[in-house]
């Protein structure tokens, strides 16, 4: 600026000039006069900040109203707390109390991805028990807003549909119903052919369906919101499906059965197939994968379709990862596989855990050890922080969260490192409760602003204990 106040620099040559600041001396700047303000506040500038600040971000997080400043600021506030976790500073604690029996289904009513107004922070999860009920909680305010009515049989999975704003449930007997998030109305009930809910995913956008896995091998396909039957196929024999998953591509589905023993437990299928199969069986395409005794699978959330497995080779435990690939012409359909790396052996007693983030990370355990890997089998990072096996862990673009049977939680955050492999650190420890009165954590799920975890009472009922986090 000249001494009479007049831009020696353009706008365009400002904001170039303010995108090799640091956030703080950009948040100065901003304060210098209106055009500087105004160009410090250029969307493409805090975009940038938000690319160099997290190694695994989601652009398509900032929605609604959020400019990309407010998301950046609000995010590292947030990430502040939770890496602190001061109880009653960073976050408060709220036991959830009503099942009657054990918990066997948690989730977050909703994918909420980021509200950076305070007003909006409402966190809600659903569990469903033994107890036959399905319950809805607020997570802050620690209250139940709604449970269903008593069902026929117990309930054993759940699953949240966030377009609908929809929940739907399975029960052992084979029912599957649909609830409304907001009040537990109960929108459409179905009974499949076979008995028992095993597993179940949503499918969203223009498929809307339910996929649902029985006790007989069996996968039912049921359509969104009115739960009729589209159509039903065998993929294994007379044992249960467990996993059921959708490749981040949504082009492949893999399922999967602990109890198969043919050598073939983990099957892919074309996702257009499995919702709309043709008219000629011999059309139809499958790839099974050479996984014996299957134990658990993931699809890595930033690669278009690739799979971990995580199988029992003989004694030991074994990670294979695949990169797949659709390939369609005029007259055939395939599914194309090609080997990434694998993670092995393994300590082979209890089974470990599976998960995974990024396109190249996996997380494994060995009894109360998480491991961290690349693809290729290189070992990144180890962690010793609980004392008794490893029951469950959740991993996002925020946090890693395992729980274990000590009762505890521990909390990881993601490293700020832009470029080269990712890096974790530990935080904290949350307890959830006294061994007079609680076996063990069974599971955790997080969301942006808070951590639930479910712990078994020695007197067989489920509780939640719920962390949110004060923004």
């Amino acid at each position: 600026m000249d001494d009479d106040g007049t831009e020696i620099l353009t706008f365009d040559s400002l904001v170039l000039l303010l995108s090799y600041l640091p956030v703080t001396d950009l948040l100065n700047a901003s304060l210098v006069r209106k055009t500087w303000n105004v160009a410090a506040n250029t969307p493409s500038l805090w975009r940038c900040a938000c690319r160099r600040r997290w190694l695994f971000f989601n652009s398509r997080a900032v929605c609604g109203s959020a400019s990309w400043k407010e998301y950046f600021l609000w995010r590292e506030k947030l990430e502040k707390s939770m890496a602190s976790g001061i109880p009653g500073a960073d976050f408060k604690c709220k036991s959830l109390r009503g099942h009657a029996g054990k918990i066997s289904g948690l989730c977050y009513v909703g994918q909420r991805q980021v509200d950076v107004q305070p007003r909006e922070l409402r966190s809600l999860v659903c569990s469903v028990c033994t107890d036959k009920t399905l319950r809805v909680w607020d997570v802050y305010e620690g209250t139940c807003l709604w449970r269903s009515p008593e069902q026929a049989a117990e309930l054993t999975a759940v699953v949240s549909v966030p377009s609908l704003c929809l929940l739907a449930s399975g029960s052992r007997s084979g029912h599957v119903s649909l609830w409304s998030a907001e009040n537990g109305q109960c929108m459409a009930s179905q009974l499949k052919p076979n008995p028992g809910v095993a597993s179940m995913m949503s499918i969203e956008d223009k498929f809307r369906s339910i996929l649902v896995g029985d006790w007989m091998g069996h996968l039912h396909v049921l359509s969104l919101p009115d739960l009729e039957i589209k159509h039903s196929a065998t993929v294994f024999s007379d044992v249960r499906i467990d996993h059921i998953g959708l490749s981040s591509d949504k082009t492949l589905i893999s399922l999967a059965s602990k109890e198969d023993r043919s050598g073939s437990s983990l099957m892919i299928y074309p996702t257009e197939q499995v919702l709309h199969p043709p008219e000629d069986p011999r059309e139809a395409v499958k790839l099974p994968l050479p996984v014996e005794s299957f134990l658990a699978a993931c699809w890595l959330p930033l690669r278009p379709a690739r799979l971990a497995a995580l199988f029992r080779d003989g004694i030991e435990q074994s990670v294979h990862i695949w990169d797949l690939q659709l390939k369609k012409d005029k007259y055939h359909t395939n599914i194309n596989v090609a080997a990434v790396g694998n993670i092995t052996p393994l300590n082979s007693f209890p089974p470990g855990l599976l998960s995974c983030w990024g396109e190249s990370v996996i997380f494994t355990t060995s009894r109360s050890t998480l491991q961290m890997w690349n693809v290729f089998g290189k070992a990144l990072s180890t962690f010793t922080h609980h004392r008794e096996p490893i029951t469950d862990i959740h991993v996002d673009c925020i946090r890693v969260a395992t729980c274990a049977e000590d009762l505890s939680l521990h909390v990881y955050t993601w490293d700020q490192v832009p470029e080269g492999p990712a890096t974790l650190s530990s935080c904290y420890s949350l307890l959830g409760g006294s061994k007079t009165m609680f076996r063990t954590f069974t599971k955790v799920v997080c969301d942006y602003s808070s951590i639930v975890g479910v712990v078994e009472g020695l007197d067989g009922k489920g509780v939640l204990k719920a962390y949110s986090f004060q923004i």
